[in-house]
């Protein structure tokens, strides 16, 4: 009776389509936002114009598939908020874009927000625009996976309430931001593309781990993701994002971040930092490439700060311990005196250095960007090549695959 009282929930919640003259289907009609109760699947066309309402609000723990999918929205895409036990739930092929609020002062929606999750996995999903990409927070999930998905310029800035943007940010906005989560059969996040136009588009952390735990034999696995354009046009002069980072002051009670793993993956032309440990224990950084220039195709320098690799206790917690960043290839140009580009390849606070199990040996930066001291912003574009050959050779599909 489920089965089929979930078919029918699919049918009747699918957007209608027309035809025209000749034969052409037109683009899907779209729905008004829906709520999810029962468990299924679910596939069709949805679009919330209240920037307080989802397009697609998930309340019951059964399984449920949201699949094949179109989603629009001037608030949040799709929001997860389990009971009890945790909501299971798997968003795949699904193309989200995240629309003007209309409303000064308010920033545009996620494309998904979870909590209390027991099972999430987000697949091969492409997202424009939006504050957060995946949002997961107070979670103890036994299956948790961030795969194959593609974002294109994250938005944390403040509408305008005209179709503009205000110099301000309520938010700072994320790709992945796991707070909170205890995952104690691991997490993966792996194989997501994510970039961003400089100057025109606002985010802070790509991947941010924030008081979040795999566990010694099962860490939280982030690995192969592709990572470019992290910036805010908000600043002028000194950008405070980072494309990896471990996060969180852990006080008051909370866990500590730790057992995290960023392995092969690559930062492209950011203007802020590459790879960073700013919180948390047993963290381990290796593989990850970073190559930066500094500068846009027309020679501006970014509104910069930053590193390739930093390794820094910035909470001063008890909890930093055997933390290593090593193998990290390629490296990070910014401004000297006066117009001279220098590297800026790797920084590790002095009082950090010697904290137990410390360390940031072993990393190769031969800085394709610098050449005779001159930029060569080529190697940002080598970079993006070897980020298509590797996927490529993966078998690796990113973004939203179903037909549209």
């Amino acid at each position: 009776m489920r089965l089929r009282v979930a078919m029918v929930w699919m049918a009747a919640a699918m957007s209608a389509s027309a035809h025209g003259a000749g034969g052409k289907a037109s683009k899907p009609v779209p729905a008004g936002p829906i709520v999810i109760t029962q468990g299924g699947t679910y596939s069709g066309t949805w679009r919330s114009d209240d920037p307080k309402v989802a397009a697609v609000t998930i309340r019951t723990n059964d399984p449920v598939v949201v699949r094949n999918s179109h989603l629009s929205s001037r608030g949040d895409l799709l929001v997860v908020s389990g009971v009890k036990t945790g909501a299971n739930v798997t968003v795949e092929n699904v193309t989200g874009t995240a629309l003007d609020p209309g409303v000064s002062g308010q920033t545009r929606g996620s494309f998904l927000k979870a909590s209390n999750v027991a099972s999430l996995v987000v697949k091969n999903n492409t997202m424009t625009g939006v504050l957060f990409g995946i949002k997961v927070w107070s979670s103890q999930p036994t299956k948790l996976e961030i795969l194959n998905n593609q974002a294109t310029d994250l938005e944390d800035r403040a509408s305008d309430g005209n179709g503009g943007f205000l110099a301000k940010r309520p938010a700072m906005g994320h790709f992945v931001i796991l707070n909170g989560v205890s995952a104690a059969s691991g997490a993966e996040i792996a194989w997501n593309k994510v970039v961003q136009t400089i100057g025109q588009t606002s985010t802070e952390d790509v991947i941010n781990i924030y008081e979040s735990q795999g566990t010694a034999a099962h860490p939280i696995y982030v690995h192969d993701n592709y990572m470019e354009g992290a910036s805010s046009p908000v600043y002028t002069n000194h950008y405070t994002g980072t494309a990896l980072i471990t996060d969180g002051a852990a006080t008051d009670g909370n866990q500590p971040t730790a057992y995290v793993d960023f392995e092969n993956n690559q930062v492209v032309a950011t203007a802020g930092t590459g790879v960073g440990i700013a919180a948390g224990h047993d963290i381990q950084a290796s593989g990850n490439h970073v190559v930066s220039c500094g500068v846009t195709a027309d020679g501006n320098w970014y509104a910069w700060g930053a590193n390739a690799v930093v390794i820094w206790n910035y909470y001063a917690s008890s909890t930093f311990y055997n933390n290593t960043i090593t193998t990290t290839a390629g490296g990070m140009v910014g401004p000297g005196t006066g117009s001279t580009a220098v590297a800026k390849d790797i920084w590790v606070n002095s009082a950090d250095a010697s904290s137990p199990g410390v360390s940031a040996s072993g990393n190769d930066f031969t800085d394709p960007c610098l050449t005779s001291a001159a930029l060569n912003l080529q190697a940002e574009e080598d970079e993006r090549t070897f980020w298509a050959q590797k996927i490529a050779a993966a078998g690796e599909a990113i973004g939203d695959q179903h037909l549209n």
